[in-house]
């Protein structure tokens, strides 16, 4: 064997491994990957060991060892069921249909492990002119024949695959697939030149096994790239009946078949044979390229941009598009921009968009508004019609989108609809991987046929429309949300208020029946009832307006004159099982809003009350401390734990009691720090808290 032949299999076979463990590190299709890994290991395996007991000069006659016969008995069951699963969303239905198929090829291969533990597939002989020549047993042809079966239903199942990935998805295919085809193709032509020679030429082997090393280095990448559960693949039952590649193999057998037979009776030389076989596949693949819809679609591009470079220069006018929709969140403004650029550039004259409805269930028709074109028509998201053009991926021309979905046996509504009216295009609407909407054009005001760099113009703007079609919509939904959190948070701020009217009114109801006789109760009870009734005034009056703004009137204020104001209104010294203290230290005037800053300190100490259900000590002290007016509330209550004072005591809506709604120290903050103040807060568990608000002397309120 010589030197290149050893680097190319041991090469080889190590990048294969390494290719097969790089794919591991994939997304989804675990199944794949697994198979992937096996089928790397046996041909891996295989090309090692071929060039390790290639034999010595001082061999006459050599027999392939039982592992190189049980790695190739392993082959082609794991090529075939890597193809059943390559690529395939749907690859749990394909192993169900291919089960009998799948459970012949195992039992064959069975058979061919355990005869080749007694027979052998190949022989090497070394001839008088000192070549070694590897020559088929028995075995081996049957063996080979096997192989041109498993190879020629592998090639179906990734044709089948290839043909049912649509647009976007065909392209990520396509290094992937057809590097296998080109290797099945290989095994094929291969098997049946040694069919009918008797005789393998080992340097093939070493030019196959670099073949295989580059397709599986596309798979590592198509595994590594893209996440072949989301693929948009399914294959249908009927891709296998429609196959290319049923004909071709079968043709090409026949074909080869008959020309062998024909040299042979003429006693001619089966490298004539060869000869002939080889100039026959070349005009295939000619032919093959001319029939190709890809290749004739890229030589009229190539044709468009030469001879009417002018009329198709579109990049400007895309990257034209893109700047003005990114800011634009209006739907109809949107869809009036995108109508405008094709009218003034194709010629386009109707646009019919469709999008999701609220429940994400349907496209109903959101443009143009006042038409009937579409009446009552809707398009279910997850309905065949639907699932087709969204792996489809790109605009395509409604003659041809009937003609592939009639190719699949399939009636469906939607295509009635489209061909009672003027339809020329479909465009899927795809953003964030998934269908959003769905956009009918109509023809061009020319009535000349679309041509194919137009479509590829109308599937880039697609692309853009969909996405700010997509972002207008968060927006409204966004704006939308926003407005009912607004309302929420002013209702809650509105319920507050009147909770705390409400409470102010029921302290006052406990000490009715014990001080109603008294003249200061009396006059201190009116007090209350008036500022509760004043409260709930203002109230009804931003229910009525919709004022959400908090409006501040400030003048020089005495805290110890609001404390002992509110003092009387609560009845703070006349509570029950509740020690009530005060020291009032500061006499120097505050700039302040009497109102709110009296509404803060009235909060904090009904919570103080509320934190103290079986009595205890509530104090108020007002003093000066850094140039800055202090007022503090304390009590003895039940106390927070210092997680929650500082993550979430100022949130809105958070709050520690059964029946809070968590907005009274939140206002509180807001309001203090208006006055250019803030709050501090010292609590613990069991030992009680204390609020200190804190004014600066010299405030400067604009």
């Amino acid at each position: 064997m010589q030197f290149w032949e050893e680097i190319f299999l041991i090469g080889s076979s190590l990048l294969i491994v390494l290719f097969a463990i790089g794919a591991q590190f994939g997304k989804g299709g675990r199944a794949g990957r697994l198979i992937f890994l096996l089928s790397a290991i046996a041909l891996g395996w295989f090309f090692f060991r071929f060039q390790s007991v290639w034999p010595a000069r001082v061999y006459e006659y050599f027999l392939f060892p039982h592992d190189l016969n049980l790695a190739l008995s392993a082959i082609p069951l794991l090529w075939l069921a890597f193809s059943l699963v390559f690529a395939r969303e749907d690859y749990m239905a394909s192993i169900s249909r291919y089960r009998i198929g799948l459970t012949l090829a195992f039992l064959t291969a069975l058979f061919f492990a355990v005869m080749s533990l007694k027979y052998h597939f190949f022989v090497l002989e070394r001839h008088d002119d000192g070549g070694v020549h590897i020559f088929l047993s028995r075995l081996g042809q049957y063996f080979l024949l096997y192989l041109i079966v498993i190879s020629a239903m592998t090639m179906i199942n990734f044709e089948s695959t290839y043909r049912a990935g649509l647009g976007i998805y065909r392209r990520k295919l396509q290094g992937a697939v057809l590097s296998q085809a080109f290797l099945l193709v290989i095994t094929l032509i291969s098997c049946s030149l040694v069919l009918l020679g008797g005789e393998i030429n080992r340097q093939y082997i070493a030019v196959f096994s670099l073949m295989t090393a580059l397709s599986f280095g596309l798979i590592m990448v198509y595994f590594l790239r893209y996440e072949p559960q989301q693929s948009g693949v399914f294959v249908r039952t009927q891709a296998a009946y429609s196959s290319i590649g049923i004909i071709v193999i079968g043709f090409y057998l026949v074909l080869a078949g008959a020309v062998g037979k024909i040299i042979q009776l003429i006693g001619g030389d089966v490298r004539l044979f060869v000869s002939v076989l080889a100039a026959m596949l070349v005009f295939f693949a000619l032919l093959a390229l001319l029939l190709s819809r890809s290749i004739k679609e890229r030589i009229k591009t190539a044709v468009d941009r030469t001879f009417h470079s002018g009329q198709l220069d579109f990049e400007e006018d895309l990257a034209s598009f893109s700047e003005d929709i990114a800011t634009i969140f209006d739907p109809e403004e949107l869809t009036e921009k995108i109508l405008t650029l094709l009218r003034d550039r194709i010629g386009i004259g109707k646009l019919y968009l469709f999008y999701t409805d609220t429940n994400q269930n349907a496209l109903v028709m959101i443009s143009p508004r006042h038409d009937d074109t579409f009446e009552d028509f809707t398009i279910p998201v997850n309905g065949y019609f639907a699932d087709w053009i969204y792996r489809h991926g790109e605009a395509i021309i409604t003659e041809e989108l009937k003609r592939r979905i009639a190719g699949e046996n399939r009636h469906l509504r939607e295509l009635e609809v489209i061909e009672k009216r003027d339809i020329s295009i479909a465009l899927p609407l795809i953003a964030k991987r998934r269908l959003v909407g769905l956009m009918f054009l109509g023809p061009k005001a020319s009535s000349q046929p679309f041509q194919h760099q137009e479509i590829q113009f109308i599937s880039s703007i697609g692309h853009q429309f969909a996405l700010a079609l997509f972002s207008a919509r968060l927006s409204e939904e966004l704006m939308a949300a926003r407005q009912i959190e607004s309302f929420h948070k002013f209702t809650a701020f509105v319920l507050h208020d009147l909770k705390n009217s409400v409470s102010m009114l029921s302290m006052l109801l406990q000490n009715y029946e014990a001080n109603m006789e008294n003249p200061e109760f009396q006059k201190s009870a009116m007090t209350t009832i008036h500022g509760a009734v004043n409260r709930m005034q203002r109230v009804i009056e931003k229910l009525q307006t919709g004022d959400k703004e908090e409006r501040f009137s400030f003048c020089d204020c005495n805290l110890s004159k609001i404390i002992l104001s509110l003092e009387k209104r609560l009845e703070l010294a006349d509570l029950d099982n509740v020690e009530y203290e005060r020291s009032l230290d500061m006499d120097k005037p505050v700039n302040c809003d009497p109102d709110k800053f009296e509404e803060v300190v009235r909060n904090l100490v009904l919570n103080a009350l509320e934190a103290m259900k079986n009595g205890g000590k509530l104090s108020l002290r007002t003093f000066e401390q850094d140039n800055r007016a202090v007022l503090e509330v304390s009590d003895t209550g039940e106390g927070m734990s210092p997680e929650f004072v500082s993550k979430k005591l100022f949130k809105p809506f958070s709050t520690t009691k059964k029946k809070g709604l968590g907005i009274g120290l939140f206002q509180s903050r807001e309001w203090i720090e208006k006055m250019n103040g803030k709050i501090v807060v010292k609590s613990n568990p069991g030992q009680g808290t204390t609020f200190s608000l804190l004014l600066p002397l010299e405030n400067k309120n604009g």
